[in-house]
């Protein structure tokens, strides 16, 4: 009696249970402000692609596609004259991130290389930079906050 009751005990558990599976490919979506430098009033909007392989379940590397438009107007003081400004911005950076536990709640850093591109409605040419950027971020669950430096 207690053989076939431990069977039917054991297999409802198997049956009930439900393993994490572990997937190394991730996708990061960003949708955020961009401002300007410089006077004048501006806005803008970022957007930003990130797919990711989790090399080891703390270590992920990945390619983050970013893009940003920009927009500045002016007015003189006495309203006789207007201008504005349009401008865009794109980066393509090879990324890493390191995180520090394996638990829900988990905080990670993340160093990456690339190159980003300015480009406007007025002269100047477009120009080409190295970018940098690190990051000090916290993931809890699907969701991620982080502070990335350029």
């Amino acid at each position: 009696m207690k053989k076939p009751l431990f069977l039917c005990l054991a297999i409802l558990c198997v049956t009930f249970s439900q393993a994490q599976t572990f997937n190394p490919f991730k996708v990061d979506l960003a949708v955020g402000g961009a401002i300007p430098n410089g006077s004048g009033s501006k806005g803008g909007v970022l957007l930003s692609l990130e797919p990711k392989y989790a090399v080891i379940s703390r270590l992920s590397v990945g390619l983050r596609i970013e893009a940003a438009i920009m927009a500045r107007g002016y007015a003189s003081s006495d309203g006789s004259t207007a201008s504005a400004d349009v401008s865009a911005a794109a980066s393509y950076i090879a990324t890493s991130d390191y995180y520090y536990t394996n638990s829900v709640f988990r905080p990670f850093t993340g160093v990456g290389a690339g190159l980003y591109r300015f480009a406007s409605a007025h002269p100047p040419a477009p120009r080409r930079r190295v970018a940098h950027p690190a990051a000090v971020a916290v993931a809890y669950g699907r969701v991620r906050q982080a502070d990335s430096a350029w």
